[in-house]
């Protein structure tokens, strides 16, 4: 079979209840040099996604267990998969016009019915994790944290000069809080601790707002056009918020230490955009 070899270590979770489907699949993709991983209910599915996330999803659409469509969206929300991240559906009856939207609204990448073409398929797949890949790869080089998305420190710089620029510009005020976990782990611990806060970070922090990743565990927020008031009830909000989310499955709980800092007035043009940024974590004690 003419191909491109897949992606190095290329991981391609295919998830059915239907063992038979899922040797077929794998026939195909193990000899390419995939690695194949198999679920047999959605739930394992979105175990794996949250916890080990595979390069590429394969859900069988109409599996008992399985709930393709449910998946698909759950799967596709998790905040550790990236955009680019293939998702495809696949179902032994031919796909109709309805069902390819049903599919692409739930977030699939794409569906495939009846009966594979192995090389099509294959050489599709390809082509999707080699994008995939690059794209990662172009986070890695740039501002955000690659397990996560959260802006990195180099990107928090970046957004800092964006918000105090926008605030100059319309006399606006903007804010910044710190947060930090109110426990002593090892490294290798708190690392782990730190992708479950980002995570919670990421899905609870207004749109409007700036997250960064500054620390294996420390977070900064930017709250542009917000006042003391504003930011001392987003650092109380976003604190009990995020501590239930990280604590609601058990194991050791978790409280966070905050601080803020938020502007008196309107900047100048000569205003240092990380000044707030530092104020409030100095008085958080990481600086």
């Amino acid at each position: 079979m003419g191909s491109l070899p897949p992606p190095p270590k290329a991981r391609v979770l295919v998830a059915s209840g239907e063992a038979a489907l899922s040797r077929s699949i794998e026939t195909i993709l193990a000899p390419a040099g995939f690695r194949v991983l198999r679920a047999f209910t959605g739930q394992a599915a979105l175990d794996l996604a949250r916890h080990d996330p595979p390069d590429a999803f394969i859900l069988d659409l109409q599996a008992p267990e399985m709930a393709g469509l449910g998946v698909c969206r759950s799967v596709r929300a998790e905040p550790n998969l990236t955009a680019a991240t293939p998702i495809i559906l696949i179902t032994a009856s031919a796909a109709t016009r309805q069902m390819r939207l049903d599919a692409l609204r739930a977030g699939a990448s794409d569906l495939r019915g009846g009966t594979l073409d192995a090389e099509e398929f294959l050489l599709d797949l390809q082509a999707r994790l080699s994008a995939k890949f690059g794209l990662d790869q172009a986070r890695l080089d740039g501002l955000t944290d690659t397990k996560t998305g959260v802006y990195n420190a180099r990107g928090l710089d970046r957004r800092a000069h964006e918000v105090a620029a926008a605030a100059v510009r319309h006399h606006a005020l903007f804010g910044c809080a710190a947060f930090v976990p109110d426990e002593t782990v090892s490294a290798t611990d708190l690392l782990e601790l730190g992708d479950r806060l980002a995570r919670a970070f990421y899905r609870l922090t207004r749109t409007s707002d700036a997250l960064g990743r500054v620390g294996p565990a420390e977070f900064v927020v930017l709250a542009p056009e917000t006042d003391g008031t504003g930011t001392a009830r987003l650092v109380e909000r976003l604190a009990r918020a995020v501590e239930h989310a990280v604590n609601e499955n058990g194991g050791a709980r978790v409280r966070l230490r905050a601080a803020h800092y938020a502007l008196a007035g309107p900047p100048s043009a000569l205003f240092d955009p990380l000044m707030p940024v530092a104020r409030a974590r100095t008085a958080l004690g990481t600086i």
